[in-house]
């Protein structure tokens, strides 16, 4: 039992910030740190993996909902995990993997985004995301 937690390869974890949200979208999240990017690339020989995704918003909402996924080269992926700010979660939410989730491709970016439906307030809304995932090859 001692090696239960002992996996082949090492869980990373992202911390990408959306700002204004806002009823429309997609809005995407910036990588932490103030490098500029988006978000990582998926090195050469490797696949990201989402496994958990996290996020906390500054505000709590007061109307409509906004749903947080993991995208790939900007484009968000089926089946990967996804938060949820709605009636129930005010502010924040964690989402998990539910099957076979899509991967980050080697050469891709990975990233995250916000989509608001309806009318989601506040429209000046940031959002904190922590991305889980593992390098796995390709």
């Amino acid at each position: 039992m001692a090696n239960e937690l002992n996996l082949p390869h090492p869980l990373v974890a992202y911390v990408f910030a959306i700002t204004d949200v806002g009823a429309a979208g997609p809005t995407d999240g910036v990588l932490a740190g103030g490098n500029g990017k988006g978000g990582p690339v998926a090195p050469t020989g490797y696949r990201f993996v989402p496994v958990m995704i996290d996020v906390e918003y500054n505000a709590a909402r007061t109307g409509g909902t906004s749903t947080v996924k993991v995208t790939a080269a900007g484009t968000e992926l089926i089946g990967g995990p996804e938060a949820l700010i709605d009636a129930t979660n005010t502010t924040n939410d964690t989402g998990i993997i539910t099957g076979a989730p899509d991967s980050v491709a080697a050469g891709e970016e990975i990233g995250v985004s916000a989509t608001g439906a309806g009318t989601f307030a506040p429209a000046t809304a940031d959002a904190t995301v922590i991305l889980h995932g593992y390098y796995l090859p390709a």
